[in-house]
């Protein structure tokens, strides 16, 4: 009996030190979006953040000139069309470049982005789908993830 529970336990441990597989194709997930409701008045003190975690092989991400973008953002209106649609540079971080890359990135959503949404009368609240996805240094785009919704306050 005793023999039976130690194979058993050994072969528990070794099945659940399974590594993590990665792809030269960055994957990405949602994590967090907060704030997730801004007032229309209340701007300057509306700072959204994005968190989504990062998976890839050769974790080639990262800034290589003032013009490189290759993190997209994209947000939606209730009815599915786009509204912004829009490249950054990818957040400065001191592991991009290393093999095998396993991070939670956040990003700050630059105030242009949410100062241009909504408009006319109050009060009322719009709400937007947001979604983004990544590319690397070769031009590889992870998956599209949904990143949750967004409100915006108009009073």
């Amino acid at each position: 009996m005793k023999q039976i529970i130690s194979i058993l336990l050994i072969l528990f441990f070794l099945n659940s030190c399974k590594k993590v597989e990665f792809s030269n194709t960055a994957q990405v997930s949602f994590i967090s979006f907060t704030p997730n409701t801004c007032e229309a008045n209340n701007l300057n003190n509306c700072k959204p953040i994005l968190k989504f975690h990062l998976q890839d092989a050769n974790g080639d991400f990262g800034e290589t000139t003032t013009s490189s973008s290759n993190l997209f953002f994209i947000m939606l209106n209730e009815a599915g069309d786009t509204i912004s649609n829009s490249q950054f540079p990818f957040p400065s971080m001191s592991i991009t470049n290393q093999k095998n890359m396993d991070v939670d990135v956040d990003f700050a959503i630059p105030n242009y982005i949410i100062q241009n949404l909504g408009g006319g009368v109050g009060p009322r609240t719009d709400i937007y789908k947001l979604k983004f996805y990544v590319k690397d240094f070769e031009g590889n785009q992870s998956n599209t993830e949904s990143g949750g919704d967004f409100n915006y306050f108009i009073p």
